[in-house]
């Protein structure tokens, strides 16, 4: 990625995935855990619904982040697309984020308050103000709560969890922020 020149509006679309090691120490981890779970559930009363409750737990933690795994490199299916008029970001459901409607992408921890809960795990979308205000009044009433809650805890309404991924933090802030730029100079001719 270094020294790459993504500023071009044309440039070919980016596609970045959740990393395999990553997940794979996930899965190592949960291995573990299960096998000792499993082995308390042998160990009396108390010990068998902590060891059922943990088996249940990490099996099913593992099955999570494998099936994820799998499902994104089998079937060739991006965490994130880059395009040069947007980006796709698969979620539990996939959503669109067009630049047109984009102020600035930023790290939670530059534009949040920087709270444990903002270290640099989600890249924040900042909607330009029209657009923010179409989206909170199109949002229920748990969705508007949210959104004022998300606001005041990284620095914005909506975010990319970009925790785990091919690509360093701050490399894909600048890259979508190019883009950005990009995208808006071509537009404003």
């Amino acid at each position: 990625m270094k020294g790459a020149d993504y500023s071009s509006y044309d440039a070919e679309p980016v596609f970045v995935y959740h990393s395999i090691w990553q997940n794979l120490l996930l899965i190592a981890v949960c291995v573990p855990m299960i096998l000792g779970s499993y082995s308390m559930i042998w160990s009396g009363t108390a010990g068998m619904i902590i060891g059922i409750v943990g088996v249940i737990f990490f099996g099913l933690g593992a099955l999570v982040i494998a099936w994820f795994m799998l499902s994104e490199r089998l079937c060739g299916k991006p965490y994130l697309q880059i395009f040069g008029d947007g980006i796709v970001v698969r979620e539990k459901t996939p959503r669109r984020i067009m630049f047109a409607d984009v102020k600035e992408f930023a790290l939670a921890s530059e534009k949040g308050k920087g709270g444990k809960f903002s270290d640099e795990a989600m890249l924040n979308v900042i909607y330009k103000d029209d657009v923010e205000a179409r989206k909170y009044m199109e949002s229920s009433k748990m969705g508007r709560i949210l959104r004022r809650f998300n606001t005041k805890l990284g620095g914005a309404a909506e975010g990319i969890s970009v925790d785990g991924l091919t690509m360093k933090k701050k490399d894909l802030c600048a890259l979508l922020q190019q883009r950005l730029e990009s995208y808006n100079s071509r537009n404003a001719e």
